[in-house]
Formats: structure tokens, C-alpha cells, sequence
């Protein structure tokens, strides 16, 4: 379990009430911000490609858990306003898993607009000829990507880590509450494995049914299944965690391994052209240019097995949490 809990005399600690007030009204405008921004990006979507279209459909799961997180985010705020203990531990695990999962995105991003410069390098001098504008958006992209995705993380986390914040909350909300009950980095867990469940399960609803399984496509009811069958893993090994009971981190283990395999064998084998008819990808649209169709491959191929590596080498890490006696 966590550290025990003790509450200090207000006179021990400074007061974080005002700090909390502060980040937790920014974290309020996050979370609408991030509504604002789903609508827009589905908005355009449907103009681009018309309602319930492939590409439109295609983006159903994700802007869904963009949208989940962002109301959760305006729930978290007014937590921190509240100065509610759940709410700093939660807004703690939701600024390390920002910190990680946006500078991947962000190395992503600029990863692949160099490719595509570099695919076309005429483009670059182009703008040599004309002027800096194409290096200037690439340097302001940059920018922005490093300020969102980096520096904006590293206040949240260096903001709610501390004693005093964690001091104030306990001060405030003596009372122990259920993020109290299991080890913050274990409850990191739980809490990305509830989110990948609606995403697990609106997949096969919105598109029709593609699963990877070893070097072919699971199609239809067997795709559908797979994924509920999944989601349905998730939620048992979010409660075993919960519990911090060994016997669902070996689950999981075993399940992000397997996942892992899976994807590499199946992708390995299959080209962008390749995935089955029907299966709600837009292919034609993908390999209209060699280079992205290249990009493609590469990101189907290793960014799902490298995101499930990298989530297996966190449980190896917490695996300490799991050998206490319960």
C-alpha cells in the first residue's frame, strides 16, 4: 500500500490552498479546451469525408477516449479546487502518463514531418529560394510540441508531487479515500486500463471487424469477439490491480506480451495493401504516395509493439508492489 497517511498541523507545511485553486482551475480549461478540440476535429472530419465515411469512423475510438479524458480532466479541476486527496493523486498519474505519452507523440510528430520533408526535399528548397517559411513552421511546431507536451506536464507533476500540495490535500480531506487504497504507481494501471476499455469496445462497433492474430486478420464476429474478450481482461486485471493481487499482473503480462507478438508476426507479413477488403481502412488513400505508404508500414509494424514493450517493462518495475502479503 502507499506510505501512511499523516496529517500535519497547518503550521508545519506551507499552504498550498491558492496553488491548488490555480492548477486546478487550468486543469478545468484543459479538459475544455479538449472538448472544443474534439468537436473540431470531428467537425472537419465529417466535412472532409462526409458522415459515417471510413475516415470519419476510423477516428469514432479515439476522439471518444480524447473526449472521456477531457470531461475527466474538468472532473479533476474542480477536485483540485476542492483540494480533494483523489484528485492530486489522479492529476499526478494523469501529468506523468502526459509527460510520456505526448513526447512520444511529439517525437512522432517531428519524426515524420522530417520524413516527409526529406521525401521531398525540392519542397525544402523551395522555401530556401523563397524564404524561411517552411524551417520557421518546423521550428514554431517544435516549439509548441516541447511546451505542450513537455514543459506543461513537468509543472502538473512537479506541482501535485509535492509534500506540501500532498500536505494541504491531506490536511484538507483527512478522511481516506479509495486512491489511498493501492500504491500510486499500480493505480497508474488501473486507471490507463479502464480508459483502454472504451476504446477496445467501440473499435469493432464503429468499423468492421479487423484484429491482428499471428500473421492473419481475425474478420467479423471472431474480430469483434477478440476485442470484447480483451476488453473484458482489462477490466478483471484493473480490479486485480486494484487489489494488488499477483495473479492479475501475470495476466497482463502475459496478455501485452502475446498483443505484442501478434502485432509484429501480422504486420511483419501484411503491407497497407494488404489488410482484408472491407475492413474499414482507407487504403487507396494510403498508398496514393510510396513515402507515406512506407511511413505507414513502419507505424503499423512497431509502434503497437513498441508501446506494449515499453508498458510490459513498466510492470516489471511496480512488480515489487505485487510480492507484499495481502
Amino acid at each position: 500500500m502507499n506510505e501512511p497517511i499523516v496529517i500535519l498541523p497547518e503550521a508545519h507545511f506551507k499552504n498550498r490552498r491558492k496553488g491548488l485553486v490555480v492548477f486546478g482551475g487550468l486543469t478545468v480549461l484543459l479538459g475544455l479546451l479538449g472538448i472544443v478540440f474534439v468537436a473540431l476535429i470531428a467537425n472537419a472530419a465529417i466535412d472532409a469525408n462526409g458522415e459515417g465515411s471510413a475516415g470519419v469512423r476510423l477516428l469514432v475510438p479515439s476522439l471518444s477516449i480524447y473526449g472521456l479524458i477531457s470531461l475527466a480532466l474538468v472532473w479533476l479541476g474542480i477536485g483540485s479546487m476542492r483540494m480533494r486527496r483523489w484528485s492530486r493523486a489522479l492529476l499526478l498519474i494523469f501529468g506523468w502518463s502526459w509527460l510520456v505519452i505526448g513526447s512520444v507523440v511529439g517525437l512522432g510528430s517531428a519524426a515524420t514531418l522530417v520524413g516527409l520533408v526529406q521525401s521531398d526535399p525540392t519542397a525544402l528548397d523551395q522555401s530556401v529560394v523563397e524564404g524561411p517559411s517552411l524551417l520557421l513552421q518546423f521550428a514554431a511546431l517544435v516549439t509548441v510540441l516541447v511546451v505542450v507536451f513537455v514543459l506543461l506536464p513537468i509543472l502538473w507533476i512537479t506541482f501535485y508531487g509535492s509534500r506540501s500540495v500532498k500536505a494541504t490535500c491531506s490536511a484538507r480531506d483527512p478522511e481516506e479515500c479509495w486512491t489511498d487504497r493501492c500504491p500510486l504507481p499500480v493505480l497508474a494501471v488501473c486507471v490507463w486500463l479502464v480508459v483502454a476499455i472504451p476504446h477496445l469496445l467501440l473499435t469493432p462497433i464503429v468499423l468492421p471487424g479487423v484484429f491482428p492474430w499471428f500473421g492473419t486478420f481475425l474478420l467479423g464476429p471472431s474480430a469483434t469477439s477478440a476485442y470484447f474478450l480483451v476488453a473484458i481482461f482489462c477490466a478483471w486485471a484493473a480490479w486485480e490491480f486494484y487489489q494488488v493481487r499477483r495473479i492479475g499482473w501475470w495476466v497482463l503480462i502475459l496478455l501485452l506480451g502475446v498483443l505484442a507478438i501478434s502485432h509484429v508476426v501480422t504486420y511483419s507479413l501484411h503491407d497497407v495493401t494488404g489488410f482484408p477488403v472491407g475492413s474499414g481502412f482507407p487504403t487507396e488513400q494510403m498508398t496514393q504516395m510510396p513515402q507515406f505508404q512506407s511511413m505507414a508500414e513502419g507505424f503499423l509494424t512497431w509502434t503497437p509493439a513498441v508501446v506494449l514493450g515499453a508498458c510490459l517493462l513498466y510492470l516489471i518495475a511496480i512488480s515489487r508492489f505485487f510480492h507484499r502479503p495481502r
